[in-house]
């Protein structure tokens, strides 16, 4: 799939993630006009360093808009899956990439699995209950309704708990579930290995 790249140093958009973006340069007003008018639908790429851009990248859909008077706009883009940018090229005054969709492997019900699964719970939990209060516990029983399994918990411990945006961008690009539960928990300072009793 052909779709507009949108790179940015700061930002890694996950599946199934909301991102506010403030729209007001030039060429990514066009890029904006040009994605409503087709399937609404643009690529987020990690920019690193001045020529870099990171080879897998969030793909998302515009689900909210508001156009000011000035020309720029306020959206919301809806993470929708992992794409791998197979080629880069410029139309106009923007970047679009070729694209190469990126399933998601089945989560393993393995002990480790498991293991990291409820510290990065627990992480998140603690967080959420420190910024929301009594809400937070609420708040994250949604956000993980909303991704499911180990895979989705361990892209909402990165969007939220990770600073860093090539900290978020790893998790990002770890397809395996597993894998991805051991770099945001290795991320978070989570040890990896358990000193208690086998849960086997």
């Amino acid at each position: 799939m052909k779709v507009p790249l949108f790179p940015l140093p700061t930002t890694v958009l996950f599946p199934r993630a909301r991102m506010p973006l403030h729209i007001f340069e030039p060429r990514y007003r066009r890029m904006l006009a040009d994605a409503l008018a087709a399937d609404r639908r643009i690529a987020m790429g990690l920019a690193v360093g001045k020529d870099e851009i990171r080879p897998v990248c969030g793909v998302g859909r515009v689900v909210r808009h508001e156009a000011f008077a000035d020309g720029t706009s306020d959206i919301v883009l809806e993470g929708e899956c992992r794409a791998r940018i197979l080629g880069m090229a410029l139309q106009g005054p923007y970047l679009t990439a070729e694209l190469e969709h990126l399933e998601e492997a089945e989560a393993a019900d393995l002990p480790p699995a498991r293991r990291l699964a409820a510290a990065l719970r627990s992480r998140l939990a603690v967080s959420l209950r420190a910024v929301h209060g009594q809400k937070g516990e609420a708040l994250m029983g949604a956000l993980l309704a909303e991704r499911p399994g180990a895979g989705g918990l361990a892209d909402l411990a990165a969007e939220l708990l990770l600073a860093h945006p090539l900290q978020r961008q790893r998790v990002l690009e770890a397809l395996d579930p597993l894998e991805r539960l051991r770099a945001a928990a290795g991320l978070l300072g989570i040890p990896l290995v358990s000193s208690g009793p086998s849960l086997n």
